[in-house]
């Protein structure tokens, strides 16, 4: 037997007929094994969670976001996603369009009404897709921003919302609601918000509500003439081969542009 063993096996016991110290003893190990199993199983669990929404968080966004901060850095932004795209670290570039607007839904119409404020973000599918795991969890599967599936009816551009603001607005798949930005037009001397209709064609679910509750994704065409170039953020996101390289893909990114 090994001679830690023979020691602890020592204290362990008493010499006494009595076994009161023997039994507080084990009462004493009992207690900090369970305190140390408690503390092991807890940071366990929050490792866990912290790495689950690490991914959850990475998965729905791209790993770096190249800018255009100008009408003339946006007409060229092809050319330079193809720049962009010809590093060794670089897998594939998107094109989008973000802004914020309010939707509205009429859940009675003329009576009652839902309304959120929501991050709109325009982007081309396929190409999102190659960036992004938000496409793949489109429910339905959706192909595109047409409608022409939902059969008759008016003839409008698609759109596809967070779970939990699909919940929170009671909207249904086909029905129509309204996408409200900031006011950017003069009228009759006033500034006029603008409104567009879109139709309801999907919902996506990330598992993390600050995602689920305030993104809706629309035709990145359709997020660029309703935005206009003053009210929306407009560039490109990038997929690398190590995220963990995003830091240094940033500045070589950097060097290149200014080049």
């Amino acid at each position: 037997m090994h001679y830690s063993i023979k020691i602890a096996l020592r204290h362990l016991k008493t010499k006494k007929r009595s076994g009161f110290v023997s039994r507080v003893t084990m009462m004493a190990i009992g207690g900090t094994f369970v305190g140390v199993a408690t503390l092991i199983i807890v940071l366990s669990l929050m490792n866990g969670f912290e790495e689950e929404l690490r991914d959850r968080i990475v998965e729905f966004n791209t790993h770096a976001l190249v800018f255009a901060r100008s009408e003339e850095a946006w007409e060229g932004i092809d050319s330079v996603a193809a720049r962009v795209r010809a590093l060794p670290e670089v897998l594939a570039t998107s094109k989008f369009v973000r802004g914020e607007a309010l939707t509205y839904y009429e859940m009675v119409p003329g009576v009652r009404a839902k309304i959120k404020g929501v991050i709109v973000k325009g982007v081309d599918i396929e190409k999102e897709r190659n960036v992004s795991a938000v496409i793949d969890s489109f429910k339905p599967a959706v192909k595109n921003f047409d409608t022409e599936w939902f059969g008759e009816g008016e003839d409008l551009p698609g759109v596809v919302l967070g779970w939990d603001l699909f919940e929170m607005l009671h909207v249904t798949l086909g029905e129509k609601i309204s996408l409200v930005s900031a006011p950017t037009e003069l009228k009759s001397g006033k500034l006029q918000p603008l409104t567009r209709d879109f139709r309801v064609i999907g919902y996506f679910k990330t598992g993390v509500y600050e995602f689920d509750s305030r993104f809706v994704y629309i035709g990145i065409g359709e997020a660029e003439s309703f935005f206009g170039s003053e009210g929306s953020t407009r560039g490109f996101g990038i997929k690398l081969r190590n995220i963990y390289r995003a830091e240094e893909v940033d500045a070589e990114i950097e060097d290149m542009l200014q080049s």
